[in-house]
């Protein structure tokens, strides 16, 4: 019933009026836009994605849209999954020719071998850590934000976009500093107001504690940054590598960078 006072009466504060005839009480578990929302957290409803079994190749460009429209649709359940559809995306330039070839035919299995087995992502419990994982590749990042829940890593949101081609060029620091940025902007309502530890798989952030540089984007991303809380801790290993899963790494490894960034300190940019 507390639930439901709080519900009610922010939508008596926002002037916000229902229909009371199209309206249930009670339930365990609500169906909306596709999702289903329960106590547990926020899951894609299973009768929506009973056709991805079935779901063959596209034979043509439009055909292709209509596949990704449908990906895109579920991408916030899927790791990574700007780095699984790549060569997916690729197919859509206007400036190629379409054409369904070996590297296109492995991807399209592995979205959908990731729409069958999306996550249930957790609603984030008050004064619980929440780490935040960050993934760049040449041509993508990945984001992750979590929190372990009875010893269990458990995803609460999911990103990942396609790099833009200047962000192509940037060098390996540039583009995990990018993933970290856009890892503050994109969970940002989660994350302002509270401390909380960003894992990467790169080591360049001495550059938030000793930076003197005056190129204007990293400027710019230090400054973003410093609206923020937050402790950064290394993950050693091969910037190279794609790592196929970000929980697996939290534990057993050595953290050779721990350096903590608050909100209110002056950053030296």
């Amino acid at each position: 019933m507390e639930h439901l006072r709080n519900t009610l009466k922010l939508l008596e504060e926002a002037n916000f009026k229902i229909n009371v005839d199209k309206c249930t009480f009670g339930k365990k578990e609500i169906q909306f836009m596709g999702h289903i929302i329960s106590k547990e957290g926020i899951k894609a409803n299973p009768e929506k994605l009973g056709c991805i079994r079935k779901m063959q190749a596209p034979n043509n460009r439009s055909e292709h849209a209509s596949l990704l429209g449908f990906c895109n649709y579920y991408q916030k359940f899927i790791e990574k999954f700007a780095e699984l559809a790549y060569p997916l995306y690729e197919l859509l330039k206007v400036n190629k020719t379409f054409e369904w070839n070996n590297e296109a035919e492995t991807a399209f299995k592995n979205v959908k071998n990731a729409l069958m087995l999306l996550s249930v992502l957790k609603f984030p419990l008050e004064n619980q850590p929440l780490p935040v994982y960050t993934d760049a590749s040449g041509h993508s990042l990945g984001i992750k934000l979590s929190q372990f829940i009875h010893n269990i890593d458990c995803p609460i949101a999911f990103a990942s976009r396609k790099l833009k081609p200047a962000e192509m060029n940037y060098s390996t620091t540039d583009r995990e500093m990018l993933g970290i940025v856009w890892a503050c902007r994109n969970f940002r309502k989660y994350l302002l107001g509270r401390h909380f530890t960003v894992h990467y798989h790169h080591n360049p952030l001495q550059y938030l504690s000793n930076f003197r540089d005056s190129h204007y984007r990293r400027a710019r991303w230090l400054s973003i940054l410093s609206e923020f809380d937050f402790s950064v801790k290394y993950i050693p290993g091969s910037k190279n590598v794609i790592v196929d899963s970000l929980s697996n790494l939290v534990s057993g490894v050595t953290l050779e960078s721990d350096l903590t960034i608050r909100g209110q300190q002056k950053l030296d940019i």
